[in-house]
Order: C-alpha cells, then sequence, then structure tokens
C-alpha cells in the first residue's frame, strides 16, 4: 500500500496550489505520486454527451475510459467506501496527497491563509505540520508557501 499525507484547511486557503506543487517536487525525485480530492459536493467526470457520459447517464456502474496517455474510472458508490480499502488498490505508485477526507487520513498537514481565514482562527485537528503564510500557535514544524521543497524533504521523511 502506497503512503499517505493528508492535507487539510478552509477553502481559498491555499490546498489545492500546494498538492500541485508538492507533486511536481516529489515527480522531479523521482516518486511516483498519486492525489485523491475528496469532492463532497459531488463531481462530473466526462463532458455531457460524449460516449462515456451517456452510459453512466444510461446506469452502468462502472465506465472505463481509455486513451493513449490515461485512463479514467468512473464507478457507482452507495457510500464511499473505506479509504483504506481504496489506497490498498494503489500498488504503482509511492505517495498519495489526499485532499479533504480529514478524519480519515492521518498524517494531516494543515495550509492556512491568513486572507483566507476565519480571522485568526484554523479548523482543529491533529496535524502533523502546517504550510501558512503566518506562523501559528502550534508546536509542530511549520513552513512558508515558498518553503515546499522542504515541507516535500519533511513529508517523505515523515512518511518512511
Amino acid at each position: 500500500m502506497s503512503k499517505m499525507a493528508g492535507f487539510s484547511g478552509y477553502s481559498n486557503s491555499g490546498k489545492t496550489t500546494v498538492i500541485s506543487d508538492l507533486i511536481g517536487i516529489m515527480k522531479k525525485r523521482g516518486l511516483r505520486v498519486a492525489a485523491v480530492k475528496h469532492a463532497s459536493h459531488g463531481y462530473q467526470v466526462d463532458t455531457p454527451g460524449k460516449d462515456s457520459w451517456q452510459h453512466f447517464e444510461a446506469g452502468a456502474d462502472r465506465v472505463v475510459l481509455i486513451g493513449p496517455e490515461s485512463m479514467t474510472t468512473h464507478q457507482r458508490w452507495t457510500a464511499i467506501p473505506p479509504l483504506r480499502e481504496i489506497f490498498e488498490e494503489m500498488t504503482d505508485v509511492d505517495i498519495v496527497l489526499i485532499e479533504g477526507f480529514k478524519q480519515q487520513i492521518h498524517p494531516q498537514i494543515l495550509v492556512y491563509r491568513k486572507e483566507g481565514g476565519k480571522e485568526t482562527d484554523y479548523p482543529p485537528g491533529d496535524y502533523s505540520a502546517v504550510i501558512s503564510d503566518t506562523e501559528l500557535p502550534l508546536d509542530i514544524p511549520q513552513f512558508a508557501f515558498n518553503e515546499l521543497e522542504r515541507a516535500a524533504d519533511f513529508i517523505i521523511d515523515l512518511l518512511k
């Protein structure tokens, strides 16, 4: 099973950008990286009207779209399965960076932006580190947004 690190924070705190930048850093280091995003409000994988969209809309339990450089599986669920179960199948990557699922994934990295935060508050949680534009009163490693190379070092060491 791959090693996992979760990223939590308020909307517009920079989680997606941080994860995208960390993916680039880790890929340059030769790691195989996957990203998982919790879409709590639902999502659409395909363009309405396309064949695979039409298959899913017709009721297919699973639609697999295969192209020359990628494969996408769109599968129906009645409930989200335990994440560990899903990640056990991810044997082709070294690390999985997860946005959301804060109650289920540890370690958690807090991404906090003072401008986007709720006054001086940050989401409660058991965090292993912080990536932020301001220092927070937490006794854990803290990294600025321009220190993602160092943050990547920390995350990789944490997951060993």
